[in-house]
């Protein structure tokens, strides 16, 4: 019997004499890197799937930048047809920035699909109106800055309809972009990508030249667009 409970004692895992292997069922010493390595695959796993989440919700966000630029300008530039069509005492540009301000509360506008279901948790949107004239003859033009936490542009629009004897009705309609964040800093030189095969030039420097309202070029000095970048 004693020797069968000495035995049974020699499980319990302590070391054999000086040299010798330790007894079978002994208890493994901790090795804290196992679990540090472990800890370390997934923490990169978890921190590349973040990281690819943030990229793709910032492509899909300019992406959806872009449509609620070119959106922009559509409305704009049917509003600014409109007062254009009228008498030169009755335009104004107040009307062109009341729909500037109702664009940005466009919750189908200001929202790019990136959000959750409730209205708090949209994407602002800032459609803001700078400077600008509808008092020169045959022509509307004003610049409009669209904003949100992603880009941030300042394009000008303008609308020329004029009638000469040499040519007539001459209508000019159109838009170029004077800065954007998606173009790098200062005066925009390159044309501005808003997808769909839309693109809007860049403003040319010419454009700021004194002259009538001809309807070749607009006239941006007599709606008092700076040219410079503020």
């Amino acid at each position: 019997m004693a020797n069968d409970v000495a035995s049974t004692r020699t499980s319990t895992g302590s070391a054999g004499p000086a040299g010798a292997s330790p007894v079978a069922g002994a208890p493994r010493p901790w090795r804290p890197w196992r679990l540090i390595a472990v800890l370390a695959v997934v923490v990169a796993a978890v921190g590349g799937v973040l990281v690819q989440r943030s990229v793709d919700h910032h492509r899909a966000a300019i992406t959806a930048y872009r449509v609620q630029v070119n959106s922009t300008l559509s409305q704009l530039g049917t509003e600014a047809d409109r007062q254009l069509a009228r008498p030169a005492s009755q335009r104004s540009l107040s009307a062109i920035s009341d729909l500037a301000d109702s664009i940005s509360q466009d919750a189908g506008l200001r929202d790019p699909g990136l959000s959750g279901s409730g209205p708090s948790e949209l994407d602002p949107l800032n459609v803001a109106l700078g400077s600008g004239s509808s008092v020169p003859a045959g022509q509307i033009a004003f610049e409009v800055t669209i904003t949100t936490p992603y880009a941030e542009s300042t394009i000008v629009v303008w609308d020329i309809r004029v009638t000469s004897q040499s040519q007539g009705s001459v209508s000019n309609q159109g838009a170029c972009v004077l800065t954007s964040s998606l173009l790098g800093p200062g005066r925009a030189r390159t044309d501005l990508d808003l997808g769909g095969h839309y693109f809007v030039q860049p403003c040319l420097d010419q454009w700021w030249s004194p002259g009538p309202v001809d309807g070749k070029q607009p006239r941006l000095s007599l709606a008092n667009i700076p040219e410079t970048v503020r």
